[in-house]
């Protein structure tokens, strides 16, 4: 009927939001007339008379238009700041997520290039030129903010394949006072040109340093920030699905 049909587009002209749920709503509204008018029709009254009380029913033009402006207008503001919202804890989760991806690859290379450059130093090892290794060992100890904490050094006997199990007698050993107790380690068997063997043992912590449990932290972060972005999005929807609630329910209390 195209009286209803320019009723209906008449009172939707000026409603913003997603042209899908507009439409909906609007073809409920139509659906809404037809069945009153068919129910007019039914009780004797002529198809203009059911079409012109159907419409006074629904109520003038710009009171309707108004209503569904502030039913739209609100649902799609809190659905717009909830999108946001939700955008931002993404944006958040992807800056975490590379800070920690980052940073953990970082320290990583970090620590093996360490233990290379000691390795490097040691396979120079003589009883003349400690002095210089303890001052580069040193170095590197203070740089590395505790994820080195000993480098020990030790011959190995031709006949000997394994680690050394006294380290009471380390040739080689820095600082001086380490206590190996619950202290993990990295090793690497040299040779040098004598053709002695040696073994090498990088101490490690067993916990993470504080620039690791900063990057951890960063990396659980991600994870809090991921949440918030679901729970977010989850709202987001919601909000938009309220638009074909509100829309129902008002149509239902005309």
């Amino acid at each position: 009927m195209k009286q209803i049909d320019k009723y209906v587009n008449s009172v939707y002209k000026h409603v913003g939001g997603n042209k899908e749920e507009v439409e909906s709503i609007k073809y409920e509204m139509k659906n809404h007339l037809l069945q009153l008018i068919e129910e007019l029709k039914s009780e004797g009254k002529s198809e203009e008379e059911s079409i012109s009380i159907a419409i006074n029913r629904f109520g003038e033009e710009n009171q309707i238009e108004n209503e569904l402006l502030d039913v739209f207008k609100f649902v799609n503001k809190k659905a717009k700041k909830a999108l946001i919202i939700a955008l931002s804890f993404l944006l958040l989760t992807m800056i975490s997520f590379s800070i920690f991806i980052i940073g953990d690859k970082l320290l990583m290379r970090q620590q093996i290039a360490r233990k290379n450059e000691i390795f490097n130093i040691m396979s120079s090892y003589s009883n003349d030129n400690i002095d210089s290794i303890n001052k580069k060992i040193s170095t590197i100890v203070n740089k590395s903010k505790k994820s080195i904490i000993y480098v020990a050094l030790y011959h190995v006997p031709n006949d000997e394949d394994g680690w050394y199990r006294d380290l009471k007698d380390l040739e080689y050993v820095y600082p001086k006072d380490i206590k190996f107790k619950g202290i993990g380690f990295n090793a690497k068997q040299i040779t040098i040109e004598k053709g002695i063997r040696y073994n090498i043992m990088i101490g490690e912590p067993q916990h993470d340093t504080i620039p690791m449990m900063y990057i951890r932290n960063i990396g659980k972060s991600s994870l809090v920030w991921l949440c918030c972005f679901i729970i977010s999005a989850i709202a987001c929807v919601l909000l938009k699905a309220d638009v074909h609630i509100n829309g129902r329910h008002w149509l239902v209390r005309l």
